[in-house]
């Protein structure tokens, strides 16, 4: 794995959306190799992603990816907030990056993980 640089700053955030996603029910953390060599973190319940670290590829920010329901993600795509980035890629549909850089708004990210946890825990498989 090739080494991400990370600021002492990035480091905080992510071992604070670390313990706010551990504290859930059922959720497990896993890093594996990335597409683009590094690795990539992300969190599961039931085997589901419900939040994944994002290390600037999709938003250029270090941002945490979490799943919405798709009406949630087609108004925060209207309103195009700030801290919220929406990912291009048509395989991340109905998720949006939390932007960590800065200043970050730890309550709607810690509401905005909570919900995403209970998305993904309670979605049925086909």
């Amino acid at each position: 794995m090739k080494d991400v640089k990370r600021t002492a700053r990035d480091c905080q955030a992510i071992q604070k959306v670390s313990r706010i996603c551990r504290a859930l029910p059922g959720a497990r953390e896993t890093t594996l190799d990335g597409p683009k060599g590094h690795p990539v973190t992300n969190w599961r319940v039931k085997a589901r992603i419900f939040a994944e670290l994002d290390e600037r590829d999709v938003s250029k920010h270090l941002s945490l990816l979490v799943p919405v329901p798709p009406a949630a993600w087609k108004a925060l795509g209207h309103a195009k907030p700030k801290r919220i980035v929406l990912p291009a890629s048509r395989l991340l549909r109905n998720w949006l990056g939390l932007v960590l850089d800065g200043d970050p708004n730890w309550e709607l990210i810690e509401v905005m993980i909570t919900q995403a946890h209970a998305l993904e825990a309670a979605e049925k498989r086909a």
